[in-house]
């Protein structure tokens, strides 16, 4: 019986034994201490000694690790960016002990070449090293894989050939893997790759339900003002929402005449939204205005059409940039002016306020006198300083119409025109002049043309009595002879056409005579007024 009992428990720890061999073990790839790391110094935890402890940053692709320290570790962290487990632990221990779930219990000895002291931080990257072998690689069995979202990659450790997408189902596709475990990656763009180990068993379907974690996050910007810049990672972003993938650097805003704000971005993934609110500074000076005369005192003072009080202004503080002054008071002309303020120093404007207006005065013809209540200003075009208010406009030009009229000046009057129109009984007397002149003119021209066609005509029967006697300037006579002739015939027309003119001019005369036949002038209490009868 003692023999069948020793037999026994050696089987049993042959078991033990192999069972451990095979079993998933933690490996530990490093343990260092890192310098720059202050979380230690910001958390500032004691232990139950009433130390400050020391933090260490387990980096593990193995999920469900139990830690266990002597003395125990006084707080657990489980962080997602990055994915670490912190570790509270009291200063000078040397012994680690992990655990998990189809592990065997592993204890872990920190090298002598590192001390843990009080905050100090040190990092720990355990991975996980797994047992594939199966029981009877000639049992089979299937397994399904379903991803949220859909479409991910399949890969699997150690068959490099296996490429599937999510949905997989290896019944459907009749595809049969040996019992035991096995190590699978599931990956889509824009996602954190997800890998698991599972356990195939003989004739059955074994069902993996894996949520891939996006590897980004939306960043939300409500930033003030408006036209901002959004600068991260050498890229600028827009107001509103992101897609940004997990990452930490600076986030810089700016805009014209603000401070500048810099902070520290944490983006983790998970594809959650967080919200960055930011209202830059303005960069400020002092605005004040100062009154010129007394007309000044006591005006309303907008800035960029907003109220901010009345003149005399001091040390009002305004942002930095250009701005639209505009000072105004009734029965007065407004002060408007575009200003720029420099930042950080007082800016002074003086204010002059009075109730005149600079038109431009035209007339069409140009040239044109221009009379304001009366008072000569000058000729067109001219520009002079009006009052505001009603006013009698007086134009007058040698030759036109006089035009009178009242005109309005207001606070945004900057131009007159007007067109006169020509006189028309000193238009129809220029015609009156013409017409005569041309029918005299007429009149000396025929004559004289008739009077030279006489000549010349008696210049011929001349030389042709002389051309019937003579012999030796016979040819030269016969030249004279037809050169009078052509000059006859030149006259002639000439006297003909004066002849015509005479009479068409003759005709416009009378006529024009005929229009300026009643012209009367008539007093009256406003002046005088001149009646004229013309005839078309």
């Amino acid at each position: 019986m003692s023999k069948l009992k020793y037999i026994i428990i050696v089987f049993c720890f042959l078991q033990l034994i192999s069972i451990q061999l095979k079993a998933d073990k933690f490996q530990v790839e490093s343990f260092t201490k890192d310098e720059k790391d202050i979380a230690a110094r910001k958390a500032e935890l004691k232990d139950i000694n009433d130390d400050y402890c020391a933090i260490i940053k387990v980096r593990t692709n193995v999920d469900g690790i139990l830690f266990k320290t002597y003395p125990d570790i006084t707080k657990i962290e489980y962080k997602t960016n990055p994915k670490e487990i912190w570790l509270y632990v009291s200063p000078g221990i040397k012994l680690i002990t992990m655990s998990g779930t189809g592990f065997i219990t592993q204890e872990y000895v920190i090298p002598n070449s590192i001390k843990v002291e009080s905050l100090s931080v040190y990092v720990m990257v355990v991975n996980g090293v797994y047992d594939f072998t199966g029981v009877n690689t000639n049992d089979l069995g299937y397994f399904k894989v379903i991803s949220n979202p859909p479409g991910a990659q399949i890969s699997m450790e150690g068959n490099p050939a296996f490429k599937e997408y999510t949905p997989y189902d290896g019944l459907a596709k009749k595809q049969q893997w040996p019992i035991g475990k096995k190590r699978i990656f599931v990956e889509l763009k824009d996602y954190n790759q997800k890998d698991t180990v599972f356990l195939i068993e003989k004739d059955k379907v074994n069902e993996l339900n894996i949520n891939l974690v996006p590897a980004y996050s939306y960043v939300d910007f409500k930033i003030t003002p408006k036209n901002a810049t959004i600068r991260f990672e050498d890229k600028n972003l827009y107001h509103g929402k992101n897609k940004i993938f997990k990452t930490n650097s600076e986030l810089l805003i700016s805009a014209p005449n603000c401070y500048d704000h810099k902070q520290t971005l944490d983006v983790p993934d998970g594809g959650d939204t967080q919200i960055v609110e930011i209202e830059l500074i303005p960069i400020t000076g002092t605005l004040s205005i100062i009154a010129t005369n007394n007309n000044a005192i006591g005006a309303d003072i907008f800035i960029d059409e907003i109220l901010v009080g009345t003149v005399p202004l001091n040390n009002f503080t305004i942002q930095q940039g250009d701005h639209k002054l505009k000072v105004s008071k009734n029965g007065l002309v407004s002060y408007v002016q575009n200003i720029k303020i420099i930042g950080n120093q007082e800016n002074s404007y003086p204010v002059l306020l009075d109730n005149v207006v600079s038109v431009k005065f035209a007339s069409d013809p140009w040239g044109a006198s221009i009379f304001v209540d009366d008072k000569f200003i000058g000729t067109t075009p001219l520009e002079n300083k009006i009052s505001l208010g009603a006013h009698n406009i007086r134009v007058e030009k040698t030759g036109y119409n006089r035009y009178v009229t009242k005109f309005e000046v207001t606070e945004a009057t900057t131009v007159y025109e007007c067109k006169l129109t020509p006189d028309a009984l000193i238009a129809e007397k220029k015609n009156l002049v013409k017409n005569n002149i041309m029918r005299y003119s007429s009149i000396v021209l025929f004559g004289s043309a008739f009077l030279y066609s006489g000549y010349q005509g008696y210049t011929i029967y001349d030389n042709y009595q002389k051309y019937q006697v003579a012999t030796d300037h016979a040819t030269q006579l016969h030249q004279d002879i037809i050169t009078s002739r052509n000059v006859l015939f030149v006259s002639g027309s000439v006297a003909v056409l004066s002849g015509v003119s005479y009479f068409i001019f003759q005709n416009k005369y009378k006529k024009s005579k005929s229009r300026i036949q009643s012209l009367s002038f008539i007093p009256t209490d406003q002046g005088i007024y001149f009646s004229m009868k013309i005839n078309f």
